[in-house]
């Protein structure tokens, strides 16, 4: 739970969200806005923060969500792309990220989950209603997800590039 990250947004649309039942947000991780988001969340029934969960608990954990949320803070997106992409993409669920257009976790998340706008609660909130009201669109972008972690992300491709790359030279 990084600065980098801005995932206050997540209680902000959380507090936009609190009259539907059927959404929970469930925040794993420590770091140094842990506290501050506990004190945001404060009084909110439809978010949990938890700790850090062990690596192999990680998969069966991202499954369990019907959609994965990604914040990121304007101008941090091509900083590094985040690692919990890949596990997200490959849950087979469909991502919402906040970032902007033309940066790499735009084109990670572009056609396999929602992009709105770094800081904007409203329209995470928006993003998050319009998947979780279309469960046949959270498939197909689930689906998705999932081919683009396994293309561009799973070892064996990633070594398969490398080699292509090798052979050219």
């Amino acid at each position: 739970m990084a600065r980098k990250q801005g995932i206050e947004i997540l209680v902000e649309a959380a507090r936009l969200l609190q009259d539907r039942d059927d959404l929970a947000f469930v925040i794993c991780g420590e770091g140094p806005n842990r506290l501050e988001l506990e004190k945001l969340a404060a009084g909110l029934t439809n978010i949990q923060l938890h700790d850090l969960q062990p690596a192999e608990k990680m998969g069966a954990m991202l499954t369990m969500a019907n959609i994965h949320l990604l914040p990121q803070i304007a101008g941090a997106a091509d900083l590094v792309l985040p690692s919990k992409l890949t596990n997200m993409l490959a849950s087979a669920r469909p991502v919402v990220a906040t970032t902007e257009p033309g940066t790499g976790l735009y084109d990670e998340v572009d056609g396999c989950g929602t992009v709105t706008p770094p800081g904007d609660a409203k329209a995470l909130a928006a993003a998050i209603t319009a998947l979780a009201d279309d469960p046949e669109r959270c498939a197909v972008l689930g689906t998705a997800a999932r081919e683009r972690a396994e293309q561009r992300w799973m070892k064996d491709a990633i070594i398969d590039r490398v080699v292509a790359e090798l052979e050219k030279l």
